[in-house]
């Protein structure tokens, strides 16, 4: 222990700590465990759809992850509309189609942003 009581960590030459510089026997390749188990399964499954290889899921061109655009984007509107009923101070009726609130007119100043003089969003 160093005076001020953390632990004296050696660093490796050009000083890198040991926890980048060692080898990890758990990874065959980088990014890529040798068997994903719970912890690595994320990025096992994310770094296997981003070089394309396929679990032959007849979806766009490779395989998708557990936690993919479908699933998360559908989750955080549901968040987010959750936001907006909080600050419009009642229960709210969406239509997902138009991306609109039914019954509180209101509400739908909350689903979109002023941008200030100068700035846009285009697209």
């Amino acid at each position: 222990m160093g005076d001020n009581g953390f632990p004296i960590v050696e660093l490796h030459p050009g000083g890198i700590p040991p926890a980048l510089g060692d080898p990890n026997p758990g990874l065959e390749k980088a990014g890529q465990p040798s068997v994903p188990n719970d912890r690595d399964l994320f990025m096992f499954d994310w770094v296997k759809a981003c070089k394309g290889e396929s679990d032959h899921v007849k979806h766009g061109t490779s395989s998708k992850t557990h936690c993919d655009f479908d699933y998360s984007g559908t989750m955080m509107e549901q968040m987010l509309l959750g936001l907006v009923a909080h600050r419009a101070g009642k229960k709210l009726e969406y239509d997902p189609a138009t991306g609109r609130v039914t019954n509180a007119p209101e509400a739908n100043d909350y689903l979109k942003r002023t941008y200030r003089k100068g700035w846009t969003l285009n697209g």
